[in-house]
């Protein structure tokens, strides 16, 4: 649970006290706060599970990004380990990269990429 998940159910138990105290004391502009306060709760916790969601999709596509290099590695043995790292930047300096090193043109360059990253 990260900090927004937490404040924002901190905020919603606020905003329940509220209506409770405001049903207990009949003051229907605090029971009016508390509705708001669980609204925002409910928006400050949504924020909290997308950036959630986020982390996770990021961390999926860190060790996805590993595989494809490590992969690209085996295919390609005349490539260094910084020579694959340029394949997360621009197509094109991988396919130069590949060029430089096969003595390939930049239509066998391009083709080889794209067939390799079908596999994905």
């Amino acid at each position: 649970m990260n900090t927004n998940q937490l404040k924002g159910k901190v905020e919603q138990l606020q905003g329940d006290a509220k209506i409770w105290l405001g049903q207990k004391t009949n003051n229907p502009k605090m029971e009016i706060e508390g509705k708001l306060d669980i609204a925002n709760g409910k928006l400050i916790e949504q924020k909290g599970n997308a950036m959630e969601q986020y982390e996770k999709a990021k961390k999926i596509m860190e060790s996805r990004t590993e595989e494809v290099q490590n992969k690209a590695l085996l295919k390609w043995d005349k490539l260094k380990n910084e020579d694959v790292k340029e394949f997360d930047k621009s197509f094109e300096k991988f396919a130069n990269k590949l060029k430089e090193k096969y003595n390939h043109t930049q239509e066998e360059a391009n083709s080889q990429i794209r067939e390799f990253m079908n596999q994905f």
